[in-house]
């Protein structure tokens, strides 16, 4: 028997986190027996043109959604996004609409970091005979934990529960009331709501499939930030001119760039004046000292008194 699994994503203005999130499903395992649909809600322009129309993403099924203005933190109206994009493969996609259709969830800053995810779930739905009361579950990992933890098993638990830990059937949306609302904690409310219908199966896998794309902390939280990229780090080749040596002289440590002139400085080179009878530690200094004035002029000195003390000789 075959399955499909659709995968519910949002995304806006994060290329970064969506295209880590689209590769780390791309990685997934599959076989001939599962189809996978990704079905992608968007709620303005540039997201659409600056990246999800890139070749690379042409298999994914787009969906504009409206934009709604978030009136206070615990305002969260995207999640009216996937009630959205539910609608959308109702209504364009009939051929989707029935039980063996499961759907996942995945925002742009989640991933799959179990590629065998589909494969187990197929397995399980499978040898439960394809029955549509299922709501499968599983654990996620978060940066400094994961969920759940102390309810797993039991129930869904406030701050224990997360969108990208479940999967269940299409037609579950046929409930009373199996709908997101558009507050925070609203995956916590929607796992309820499917946990608590009437003749359904939880299935509790001990499994670590999903993960927030840790940036910073955690994901975007609501919030269109991006995920920083990866600096590139240069790192210089050794230059031996920066090497630190000792002076063969003396205790004195330096660059090696700087050695030769510390020894020509303080232990080699001495130029002494003759005329003036002064010494000269530095090149540069010596010669500066014999375009002086003080210098030339003790050198007109010294030939004029060797001029007058030459005697002439009587032919």
């Amino acid at each position: 028997m075959k399955l499909k699994f659709l995968i519910f994503t949002r995304t806006c203005n994060r290329r970064i986190f969506f295209d880590e999130c689209y590769n780390s499903i791309n990685q997934l395992s599959t076989h001939e027996n599962i189809t996978v649909y990704h079905f992608v809600s968007y709620d303005d322009r540039s997201t659409l043109y600056s990246y999800l129309n890139d070749d690379k993403y042409s298999d994914v099924i787009k969906v504009k959604t409206n934009k709604v203005k978030r009136e206070s933190f615990e305002h969260f109206p995207y999640n009216l996004y996937f009630n959205h994009l539910y609608d959308h493969v109702i209504t364009n996609y009939n051929h989707l609409y029935n039980d063996h259709t499961w759907i996942l969830y995945l925002d742009d800053d989640d991933l799959y970091i179990d590629k065998e995810i589909l494969v187990d779930l197929y397995d399980i739905i499978t040898r439960a005979n394809y029955n549509e009361n299922l709501l499968l579950l599983w654990k996620v990992k978060f940066p400094f934990r994961v969920i759940p933890s102390y309810s797993f098993g039991i129930k869904p638990e406030m701050g224990e529960m997360s969108t990208i830990g479940i999967c269940h059937n299409i037609m579950m949306y046929n409930y009373p009331n199996i709908r997101w609302d558009n507050m925070k904690q609203g995956d916590y409310r929607f796992v309820t709501r499917l946990f608590n219908l009437e003749n359904i199966k939880h299935v509790w896998i001990n499994k670590i499939y999903t993960a927030i794309n840790y940036s910073e902390g955690v994901g975007g939280l609501g919030m269109a930030k991006d995920k920083k990229p990866i600096k590139k780090i240069t790192v210089e080749k050794h230059n031996e001119s920066d090497e630190i040596v000792k002076c063969p002289h003396c205790n004195i440590m330096t660059k090696r760039r700087y050695l030769h002139d510390h020894i020509q400085r303080k232990h080699e080179y001495k130029r002494k004046c003759d005329a003036c009878r002064m010494t000269f530690k530095h090149e540069k200094t010596y010669r500066q000292h014999l375009k002086s004035k003080n210098h030339l002029s003790k050198v007109r000195m010294r030939a004029t008194a060797n001029q007058s003390s030459i005697i002439t000789t009587p032919h």
